[in-house]
């Protein structure tokens, strides 16, 4: 069982540190789309993000880092290609990415020399 949770509004924001300290979770994602429409963007569901919509990242991300918590993202910048996205995600510490498809995740795989478990 792996347990995560979508950390998507302001309340949840609000309360993302204590949510990071539950026992036995796995990951926690950020919601871009709906965290956008809670913060009072309508079209924020991609980057680049306003500055309140990337505090609100790094805020839920730096909660889920202090307790060792995986961080699920996309990260679907059109300025940027596949393995740009990839890196990006990479170095800001990003554990589980996502909507990258076959060749995101060979680059990820790549990139972090783990191999597929056959």
């Amino acid at each position: 069982l792996f347990l995560g949770v979508k950390i998507e509004n302001i309340r949840a924001l609000n309360n993302c540190e204590d949510i990071a300290c539950v026992p036995g979770l796995g990951f926690a994602e950020w919601g871009p789309g709906d965290m956008g429409l809670s913060l009072g963007y309508a079209d924020a569901h991609d980057p680049p993000y306003p500055k309140q919509m990337d505090l609100a990242r790094e805020r839920i991300k730096s909660a889920l880092d202090s307790q060792d918590i995986a961080f699920l993202c996309s990260w679907n910048d059109v300025s940027l290609t596949t393995e740009e996205r990839v890196n990006y995600l990479l170095k800001s510490n990003t554990k589980i990415l996502v909507g990258l498809g076959e060749d995101g995740a060979s680059i990820g795989r790549m990139t972090t020399q783990r191999t597929m478990p056959v």
